[in-house]
């Protein structure tokens, strides 16, 4: 008698198995995809850390041939500064430039360990 309860016990765990596995891959196969319309997709990060674009900044000498194009500013210290098209945070060195500090309105750096002080400039002041 335990050898028929031992085989019935063995088949059910397979049935069980397969019913649960073709469950399971039923689910996998259902993505849902977001249509933009246009309009840019709020499912993609806009800060993307493993795509950094640093060409721009190669041949930095002097403060001079920095374009500082924006501040994301946290007070938590999740900062991060946009110079000539690249996006940098607080510690990062690229090429010859350290970023030393990101405050709302300005970004402190080095460039060959000279600092400098880079002062956010409204759009009108620019002109």
């Amino acid at each position: 008698m335990s050898h028929k309860l031992t085989f019935l016990l063995a088949v059910a765990l397979i049935a069980m198995t397969f019913i649960f596995s073709g469950i399971a891959a039923s689910q996998e196969t259902k993505k849902f995809t977001y249509d933009s319309k246009g309009k840019k997709d709020p499912f993609v990060p806009h800060l993307i850390s493993d795509v950094k674009t640093y060409a721009s900044l190669e041949n930095v000498e002097t403060a001079d041939d920095l374009i500082l194009e924006g501040i994301i500013w946290d007070a938590k210290g999740n900062s991060a500064v946009m110079l000539n098209g690249a996006i940098l945070k607080e510690g990062d060195e690229v090429s010859n430039i350290k970023i030393l500090k990101i405050t709302a309105k300005k970004v402190i750096l080095t460039i060959y360990s000279s600092e400098y002080e880079l002062n956010l400039q409204k759009e009108e002041e620019k002109k």
